[in-house]
């Protein structure tokens, strides 16, 4: 085999190797953003002006998924020591947000340290979000 043939047959290789790796390596991307008209941007807004979170947090969009994770568990901490009275419309809405976005974002919660469990069946007292029983935080 001649050295142009051998060059040849290597740049082929090269090629190839690039072309069928690039969807691995972009697929792995360990940041990826979260679209900037995702409804999830609006939940933390809504969060933060019942005093879960703070919008300060998001910062410029879009802002990766990670993040938005990280968010999220601060509003969990948060409202596990909620000590606003709120009646049970409010209650249902909050519980369904937060559900929402532990939904939305479990793999990255997980990630983090928190373990999202997917049953809700504990029983409970007034002015608590029943899902809260049933997250742990590492």
């Amino acid at each position: 085999m001649s050295l142009r043939a051998k060059r040849s047959n290597l740049f082929l290789f090269i090629i190839l190797s690039f072309t069928l790796l690039s969807p691995c390596i972009l697929n792995a991307s360990p940041s990826i953003d979260v679209p900037l008209r995702h409804w999830s941007y609006d939940a933390i807004e809504k969060l933060a002006i019942i005093g879960l979170c703070d919008i300060a947090d998001i910062g410029m969009r879009p802002v990766s998924r990670i993040k938005m994770a990280y968010i999220v568990k601060t509003a969990i901490d948060k409202a596990r020591v909620y000590d606003k009275e709120f009646d049970w419309n409010e209650q249902d809405y909050l519980e369904a947000l937060l559900n929402k976005l532990i939904n939305e974002f479990r793999v990255e919660l997980v990630s983090i340290g928190v373990e999202v469990a997917s049953t809700f069946d504990k029983p409970l007292p007034k002015n608590t979000l029943k899902f809260l029983n049933s997250l742990k935080i590492e």
